[in-house]
C-alpha cells in the first residue's frame, strides 16, 4: 500500500473540528432520499448556493466531494431492509472565503471503507477521490441518534 492510499484510510471515527465549521458564515441543509436523485439533488443544491456564497471557484471540488460522500450514504441505506420506510439522508453545507465544509448523515453504522479499484472497475474511487480534493475527511457517530456523519473539508482552489 502506497503513502496516498494509506492516508484514506480512517480506521477509527474522527470528527470535524465542529468550532471551526459552527464560525463558517454560510449555511445550508437539507433532506434527501436515498436513491439515484440523491447525488443530482446535492448538485443542484451546490450550483444555487455557491454562486450565492461568492465562492463559485469551489465548484468543481464541492461538486465531486459532495456527490460522493452522499451517494456512499445512499448507497450504505439502500442496503439496510428498513421496515417503517427508508429514512431521509441529511446534508450539511457550510462555507466560508477560504473552505467549504460538506457533512452527510445517513443512518447506518457501517463506517466508510475506502479500496482500492481496478482499472476496469466502475466504482471504487470515491473515497480516493474525496481524499485528494479535500483538506480532511473523516467520519464520526453523533452522541444524539443512530447513524454516522461523513464529512470533508475543502479549502479554496
Amino acid at each position: 500500500m502506497n503513502a496516498q492510499s494509506s492516508a484514506v484510510i480512517h480506521a477509527l471515527p474522527s470528527p470535524p473540528d465542529l468550532a471551526l465549521i459552527a464560525r463558517l458564515p454560510h449555511h445550508d441543509y437539507l433532506e434527501l432520499a436515498a436513491g439515484d436523485d440523491a447525488p443530482r439533488a446535492i448538485r443542484r443544491r451546490l450550483a444555487q448556493r455557491l454562486p450565492e456564497w461568492s465562492l463559485p471557484e469551489f465548484t468543481d471540488a464541492a461538486w465531486l466531494v459532495a456527490t460522493e460522500l452522499v451517494a456512499n450514504a445512499s448507497a450504505a441505506t439502500e442496503r439496510v431492509h428498513w421496515t417503517l420506510g427508508v429514512p431521509a439522508l441529511r446534508v450539511w453545507l457550510r462555507a466560508g472565503p477560504s473552505l467549504v465544509a460538506v457533512l452527510a448523515w445517513d443512518p447506518t453504522l457501517t463506517a466508510p471503507a475506502p479500496r482500492a479499484a481496478g482499472g476496469e472497475d466502475e466504482n471504487g474511487r470515491g473515497l480516493a477521490i474525496v481524499s485528494r480534493l479535500s483538506r480532511a475527511w473523516g467520519y464520526y457517530y453523533p452522541g444524539r441518534e443512530t447513524g454516522k456523519i461523513t464529512w470533508a473539508i475543502i479549502e479554496a482552489p
